[in-house]
């Protein structure tokens, strides 16, 4: 996500900071530019220090100067240099702040050197910057300005990362305010309603998002969003509904889907010469719409902690492939995996937290198959491995 908001801060467009009195600046500027495009990083670099020098000439704080090392820390961020990257940006702003500590540059970089901290996850530092950033905005471009919804949204989604859901509630209520059909502001402000079950207040959200997609989406994105809309129907307890906003979503765009109706607890199957052997079932059901075969996939997972949460450590024990046809279906499959001495996860096989994963691919023949759709794990079923072999639910 922070890809899609990074996209979102490059919106705050630079507007008369270029200087027509010096040629060999912006001919040094332009050439990195090229050489940044191109991928030819060492000739980029080359050239904004060249830049910078012509920059310099006029003086070692004037606003070229802190132009031009703005652009330069965007280089050094793009190559994942992040500290020169950092540097830049702190440089920049120096001088910035001596001349117009309340100018739109000022804003912008103000914003950039936050989305570095924030993208690294160093919120108590992207914080303050973002909230001096906003009335540097407002006063710069006026506070219902495009810009001034970007810091917005950007520490917004820095309180809902923190879990401070009211203070995002409320910057995402004031994007609403400002343009009541900003998609993104409303399925961030319904995700907040969401996770804490105020499904009544984020159900008008869901709903309005599906309209802007109907009016401005792909079939793949009106698709999605009714799918969501229906889940969350069916949690309001309108089942009926939300059969119909799935039967409509698969008209728009048919999807290949795999759902896991249910995993049983693992077992210990054998032990042999230190080799601890698991097996659990999983129950699938699966719909197949867009070939005519394909191969199911079903792994086990394991983690070191409760929850089976995406993006923590895990280990994962690929399942075999097995055909199925265009249609639906449900086969109960057995998933088994190894735990060996020196291996992955092999540490306390006894112990850990394991769910599974489903995926779909293509049937090439001898060729490698091609993923169709990966789907998340089956968080319901996160079991914890016991010492006795059986498994407990771990959520």
């Amino acid at each position: 996500m922070l890809r899609v908001i990074l996209g979102l801060a490059g919106l705050l467009l630079l507007a008369g900071c270029v200087s027509s009195r010096d040629s060999q600046w912006k001919a040094s500027m332009t050439a990195a530019d090229r050489a940044a495009t191109g991928k030819r990083s060492a000739e980029a670099e080359a050239q904004w220090r060249q830049a910078l020098a012509e920059a310099e000439r006029s003086g070692p704080d004037n606003r070229l100067v802190a132009y031009t090392l703005r652009r330069m820390a965007f280089f050094y961020e793009s190559q994942g240099r992040k500290d020169e990257a950092e540097q830049a940006f702190k440089q920049a702003l120096a001088i910035q702040e001596k001349n117009a500590p309340r100018g739109a540059l000022t804003a912008r970089i103000l914003t950039d050197l936050a989305h570095l901290y924030h993208g690294e996850g160093r919120y108590s530092e992207a914080e303050p910057l973002y909230q001096r950033a906003l009335p540097v905005a407002e006063a710069a471009f006026g506070p219902t300005h495009r810009n001034v919804d970007v810091i917005r949204f950007l520490l917004a989604k820095l309180y809902t990362e923190q879990g401070r859901s009211a203070e995002a509630e409320a910057l995402y209520k004031q994007l609403l305010a400002s343009n009541t059909s900003n998609p993104e502001a409303s399925r961030k402000l319904a995700q907040v309603y969401e996770t804490q079950g105020r499904y009544a207040e984020a159900e008008p959200l869901r709903r309005r998002l599906v309209t802007v997609a109907e009016t401005a989406g792909s079939p793949r994105e009106l698709a999605r969003e009714l799918g969501i809309l229906a889940a969350l129907l069916r949690k309001m307890g309108h089942p009926a509904e939300a059969s119909q906003i799935e039967a409509r979503a698969q008209e728009v765009f048919p999807e290949d889907k795999v759902e896991v109706l249910a995993v049983t607890s693992p077992e210990i199957r054998r032990t042999l010469n230190g080799v601890t052997e698991f097996e659990m079932t999983a129950t699938v059901q699966y719909t197949l719409r867009s070939a005519d075969v394909a191969r199911l996939q079903v792994s086990a997972v394991r983690f070191p902690s409760a929850g089976c949460l995406p993006g923590s450590p895990s280990v994962l024990y690929p399942g075999p492939l097995r055909p199925i046809t265009r249609g639906e279906g449900m086969h109960v499959i057995p998933v088994r995996w190894k735990v060996r001495p020196g291996g992955p996860g092999s540490q306390d096989p006894g112990q850990g937290y394991v769910t599974v994963q489903s995926s779909l691919w293509s049937d090439t023949g001898d060729q490698r198959p091609d993923p169709i759709r990966s789907f998340g794990r089956a968080r319901d079923y996160c079991y914890a491995l016991g010492v006795g072999g059986s498994g407990q639910a771990g959520n």
